[in-house]
This record gives structure tokens, C-alpha cells and sequence, in this order.
């Protein structure tokens, strides 16, 4: 008889954790017992998972030594704190947070991309799973690194409220309807106004706790891509969307790849490609996302065939945080546990 394993969802309440919850129940794992885990404001509460009713526990205090993985899906400052004390415990913590990127002692891993990096788990029982932009823009650098390292990667990305977690949501349509009632828009998760302008992300991390993302993306993808250390370049803006990360891809090489060796690549990948109406001016890079694949747009290289440029887009939740916690779970319960 297979071995079945008890799982915890910490920050199941959150918007990353109702997505985790979602594959959960769309997959079959030999999970034998699911906890729902998050803060004191939401513990008490009860979500349908799979015909029933699961209770969400207070992560203060919780017992972690009858969990053989916890997948972490909360801000910095909470998996700092208590992200140690599970692993303590004897569980394997999946952490979505980026506060472990910098830490060479935790691996850093993505499914499809370095998973023999799980072989370490046990000594930390902890692992770093990067989330947003770089959990985007991964599986196009590993079809791409296949070929040749790059001179330099430049990245600009367009953050979605919903990076900053349902907080940040709720900020922007609340700015919004105040700003449409001309009313003040009181800026508390972000800095300052985000409905109906664009700001630039700033170094330092935001009101909702989330890291300061184009540091953290330098960070992930060169732990993932070690070639790439100090040829990674990005800027990061939030702009007044909900939900969908779109990100302007640059890569500069040493020697020319042109546009149809790309798209094989990316299409041998499995990496999703948005078909171009040419008699469109444009298309949205944001809407009507596979939430569980990229959409590459206008991929387009320069003269001399050393340049190469893009749009990808992906669901920025599902995609971009929940899945790829999920997968790396189903690896360790499968493989490593």
C-alpha cells in the first residue's frame, strides 16, 4: 500500500493559498490529512475543500511535528518567523515567500528547471521556491541558456495589484471608487496612489510585507542560473490591474539565434504562444491568461540576430506562486519523503 502524508497550507485564507487549495483539489495527491493554517485575523474560519469543511488553524502555536510538508504561502516577516520552528519540528517547509532566496544554505528550486536540488531538503527541511517574475521567466532563460549564455538579460515587468496579495486588491478598488467619488485615495499597502496611474516598485519592500521585487528576480534567477550572475538587469513598475503579470524580455547574446530557433525552443518547451493578428495595433498582454501557462507575444530579434525580444504574460497567483509550490510538493511526496 502507497504512503499517504499529511499536508498544511499555511496562509490558506490568502489569495495565493485559495489558489493552492484549488489545485489541491483538482489533483490526486496521497494526501492523507490537509491542514488549513494562517493568521489570528482569519483562524476560526471553515472553506469547502473536496465536499467538506476544513477548519483554518492559528499559525501561533501550531503544532508542525504531525506535518510532513507545509507549503508557506504568506508574507516575508511570517515565514521568517515561523517557517524555522516548522522545519524545527521535523516538516518540510515549501516556502513561496522569496525571504529564504538569499540564504545558500536552502536550496532554491523550480519544477522543470533544477529539481535535483531537492536531493538537500533534509538538511534544512526547508526550500525556496521563487515566485513572480522569476517563476515567469525561468522556462524561457532554460530553453534559451540551451543555446548559448547571454551577454545580458534585461527585464521590465508590470506588476498587477494582486502581487501585493488581497490587500493589495482591495486598495486598488477601494482607490479606484474613492478617486471616481472624488475623494482622497488614502495609499496604505503602496506608497502612494496606485489607482488609474503607474509607479515604479521602489527598493524597499511594500506596505503588504512582499519584497522589493527586481532585487529579489536578480537574486532567484541567478541561485537558479548561476551563468547568469551579474548579466541579469531588471526594473519593476505596478500598474492599476488586478490580476496578470506581463513582462518586456531582453535578451543580448554573444552570438546571433534567430526568432524561429527561439520559438522552437520555447514551443518543444511547451511554453504557450499567442497567435498575432496582424491587422491589430496591439493586444492586451494581461487578459483572458491560461492560469496554468505563459503567453509569449511578438517575439522579434534584432538586424544582426544577437538580440532578442518579447512579451510574456502569465496569471501572476496560479501561475506565477500557487502552482509552483504545489508541483514541488507532489515531487517531494513523491521522490524525497
Amino acid at each position: 500500500m502507497s504512503r499517504s502524508f499529511s499536508v498544511a497550507v499555511v496562509g490558506a485564507t490568502g489569495l495565493v493559498g485559495e489558489a493552492i487549495l484549488d489545485l489541491l483539489n483538482e489533483r490526486e495527491l496521497p494526501i492523507s490529512t490537509l491542514q488549513l493554517v494562517a493568521s489570528d485575523a482569519t483562524a476560526g474560519r471553515r472553506i469547502e475543500y473536496k465536499g467538506g469543511y476544513l477548519r483554518v488553524a492559528n499559525v501561533e502555536g501550531f503544532d508542525f511535528s504531525a506535518v510532513d510538508v507545509a507549503l508557506f504561502a504568506v508574507p516575508p516577516a511570517v515565514s521568517a518567523k515561523y517557517s524555522p520552528q516548522a522545519a524545527e519540528q521535523g516538516c518540510v517547509v515549501v516556502d513561496l515567500s522569496g525571504i529564504w532566496l538569499a540564504d545558500p544554505q536552502v536550496p532554491v528550486v523550480l519544477p522543470g528547471i533544477n529539481e535535483a536540488a531537492l536531493d538537500d531538503v533534509r538538511e534544512r527541511n526547508l526550500v525556496a521556491v521563487p515566485a513572480g517574475i522569476a517563476a515567469q521567466i525561468a522556462p524561457l532563460l532554460a530553453c534559451l541558456l540551451e543555446h548559448q549564455v547571454p551577454a545580458q538579460i534585461s527585464l521590465t515587468a508590470m506588476l498587477p495589484a494582486s502581487a501585493a496579495g488581497r490587500d493589495g486588491v482591495e486598495e486598488l478598488a477601494r482607490q479606484t471608487a474613492r478617486l471616481l467619488n472624488s475623494q482622497d485615495p488614502e495609499a496604505k499597502v503602496f506608497p502612494a496612489q496606485s489607482a488609474f496611474v503607474t509607479l515604479t516598485a521602489g527598493v524597499k519592500a511594500c506596505g503588504s510585507g512582499t519584497l522589493a521585487p527586481a532585487q529579489s528576480t536578480r537574486l532567484a534567477l541567478q541561485r537558479l542560473f548561476p551563468v547568469l550572475a551579474g548579466r541579469v538587469q531588471c526594473q519593476v513598475a505596478r500598474v492599476p490591474v488586478f490580476f496578470g503579470q506581463s513582462v518586456s524580455f531582453g535578451w543580448f547574446g554573444d552570438s546571433p539565434m534567430g526568432v524561429d530557433e527561439a520559438l522552437a525552443s520555447f514551443a518543444g518547451a511547451g511554453l504557450g504562444i499567442a497567435d498575432i493578428d496582424e491587422t491589430q495595433r496591439g493586444q492586451a498582454v494581461s487578459a483572458d491568461l491560461d492560469s496554468d501557462n505563459l503567453r509569449i507575444h511578438e517575439l522579434a530579434g534584432s538586424d544582426d540576430g544577437r538580440t532578442l525580444g518579447l512579451w510574456v504574460s502569465a496569471d501572476n497567483v496560479r501561475y506565477g506562486a500557487a502552482l509552483k509550490g504545489v508541483q514541488i510538493v507532489e515531487l517531494l511526496l513523491k521522490d524525497y519523503l
